[in-house]
């Protein structure tokens, strides 16, 4: 009953959910949000038969692949499943945050926010928080645990000292939309960073990306795409980023420019997302009023109406 509970149905992040609807031959609209837990919970021995099948549900009509970053379809292409390319969107999230607006001590503005993330091997923990403090630069540097208040508070600082851990993170379209600049590794300075830093140190999802695709990975990674790299503050050395920090005035141009191109981008991003969605629910829709009188359908008791009722 759980094919024919709805006229479509959705399946998002942890996809081994629609296992046992694929396995069934489920002929209900099915939409999956995909994201690197594609094969969650899956283990060694059933990794074979698990890509099997969702190898041939790509081919179902009725089966419906949705990614919220560029990466996904690389990780899962790796995994030998290739998404069909017209029934595959790329649908970035918007960047919605309903926390209330913060009150933010107006001595805090002019500071620049470190986030440091809960996990031990951030790079913020193990490198930057101790080089701010080294570097006498606590005036200069709001450092918040990894409650902070959400993106409008990163919003009201001068910018927010970011490491990517992952491809893509929700605190960046979150943040750019609520007018948050981050200051992040140049793509260079990056790469140098892995090179120097073990996972210990610097925790990063995709090591193998920068490794199999050293010439295009940025047009898999969101913090670096083309679509968004130009609203941060990006910096080549530590020096370059004492600089940034402790030049208040100097950057002031700089971050307000870097503040609009960020919203603008996700203006953009959130309007295209908003047009997939409309796109594929009308494509959804229309399978979802045809499967009304497949025989499964049928042979639960759901009797199809004329048309025009």
């Amino acid at each position: 009953m759980l094919c024919h509970i709805a006229d479509i149905l959705v399946f998002s992040d942890t996809i081994p959910d629609a296992r046992p609807l694929l396995l069934g031959g489920c002929t209900t609209p099915i939409i999956l949000q995909i994201t690197n837990r594609f094969d969650y919970g899956i283990s060694p021995s059933d990794q074979d038969a698990y890509r099997q099948l969702m190898s041939d549900a790509t081919t179902r009509k009725h089966v419906w692949w949705v990614v919220n970053n560029p990466y996904e379809v690389l990780f899962i292409s790796q995994r030998g499943i290739k998404l069909p390319l017209d029934r595959l969107l790329l649908l970035r999230p918007v960047g919605v945050c309903l926390l209330p607006p913060p009150q933010l001590a107006m001595r805090e503005r002019p500071r620049v926010a470190l986030v440091q993330p809960s996990g031990s091997y951030h790079l913020e923990n193990t490198v930057i928080a101790p080089w701010v403090r080294s570097q006498n630069l606590t005036d200069y540097v709001r450092m918040y645990r990894q409650h902070y208040g959400g993106p409008t508070v990163l919003a009201h600082h001068r910018g927010v000292i970011t490491v990517p851990y992952q491809t893509s993170v929700m605190k960046m379209y979150e943040g750019l939309t609520a007018g948050a600049v981050f200051i992040i590794p140049s793509p260079a300075f990056f790469k140098n960073l892995l090179d120097i830093y073990n996972n210990d140190v610097m925790v990063f999802c995709c090591r193998d990306l920068l490794r199999d695709r050293p010439h295009d990975w940025q047009e898999f990674f969101d913090w670096y795409h083309r679509d968004f790299i130009n609203a941060h503050i990006l910096y080549d050395s530590w020096e370059d980023l004492y600089g940034i920090i402790i030049d208040r005035e100097g950057s002031a141009q700089l971050i307000e420019e870097k503040r609009a191109i960020g919203i603008d981008a996700m203006r953009r991003s959130r309007q295209n997302t908003l047009d997939g969605y409309s796109s594929l629910y009308r494509s959804v829709s229309q399978q979802a009023c045809e499967a009304a009188g497949t025989e499964d359908v049928l042979s639960q008791g759901f009797v199809r109406r004329p048309h025009g009722f």
